[in-house]
């Protein structure tokens, strides 16, 4: 494991606010978007980290194809 770097606590303030104004943004748009506006350099993982330390982060796998009525179970 590499060396662990803390972001100022400004910059976790402005992920975490890029993220909760569009939650469909993704870490590495996010990592693109920091070095464009702001030219700030952030690790995807660092960004993946503060994701799912603020509860932010999607669940793993897949997504469902078609979102409509949830499965309905059969009676025997």
């Amino acid at each position: 494991m590499g060396i662990v770097h803390k972001l100022k606590p400004e910059i976790r303030d402005l992920i975490l606010e890029k993220k909760k104004s569009n939650p469909n943004l993704s870490c590495r748009q996010l990592v693109l978007l920091l070095e464009k506006e702001a030219n700030i350099k952030v690790s995807k993982s660092s960004i993946n980290f503060l994701f799912k330390e603020a509860g932010l982060s999607a669940p793993v796998g897949r997504k469902s194809k078609r979102p409509g009525k949830p499965a309905q179970l059969r009676e025997a």
